[in-house]
């Protein structure tokens, strides 16, 4: 609900079945997210909470795995069959989306015991899922090698609509309550807007983006 944010220390290091880590403090209401490289045997793509199980999702290269919050049972979720880039967590459908370097999409109902991988059916003008996504609501935001950020409905899969043209490098997406987040993998600043794209702002810029300001789409 409103207010509410994972259990997740702000300073936390761990070892994970041979993988040193370290995570700091939260996103936002319902999500943590960050990545970071495994110590010995590849590097471990990204974090996903599920605030009402109480569960930490940590995708490697070829596999993905579950802990408890405080990093406690830990145990091997799926072996994937190929690397995998994407992750994100529906927490409205307790749905668990990844994205192999192929470009298909997957679901996994998380609630489910014994539940296996569904492959989602993608928009028929996008023949597969590339840059960063996450999926909130039932509406999947990406970040395209094109330099917009588009939306679609994953459950009718209907035409990707673009509500950011001519953003630069778009790296990553995040939505956190009404507002989506997008990084610029260039300058390096964080630039929020509303969900349809309207309100642009940078929220934080980075050493490079001070020196010259950068620039976000028009309202």
């Amino acid at each position: 609900g409103p207010g509410h944010r994972g259990d997740i220390p702000d300073q936390a290091r761990r070892s994970l079945a041979g993988e040193s880590f370290e995570s700091h403090g939260t996103l936002g209401e319902h999500t943590y997210d960050c990545s970071w490289r495994a110590r010995e045997d590849g590097t471990v793509i990204g974090l996903r909470v599920d605030p009402a199980g109480q569960k930490l999702y940590i995708l490697e290269r070829e596999r993905l795995l579950r802990t408890d919050l405080d990093f406690q049972n830990l145990e091997v979720v799926l072996d994937l069959p190929s690397v995998t880039y994407g992750l994100s967590f529906d927490a409205s459908a307790g749905l668990l989306y990844y994205r192999p370097i192929s470009g298909e999409l997957y679901s996994l109902d998380v609630g489910t015991p014994g539940a296996t991988p569904v492959q989602v059916s993608l928009p028929t003008d996008l023949s597969y899922l590339e840059g960063n996504f996450t999926v909130t609501g039932g509406t999947l935001y990406l970040g395209t090698s094109d330099d917009h950020v588009a939306r679609f409905e994953v459950a009718s899969a209907a035409s990707p609509e673009i509500i950011l043209p001519r953003v630069t490098s778009p790296a990553a997406v995040a939505v956190i309550g009404d507002v989506l987040y997008w990084a610029d993998s260039n300058e390096g600043w964080i630039a929020a807007a509303d969900l349809d794209g309207r309100h642009p702002r940078v929220v934080h810029e980075s050493l490079v983006a001070q020196e010259q300001a950068p620039s976000v789409p028009a309202p």
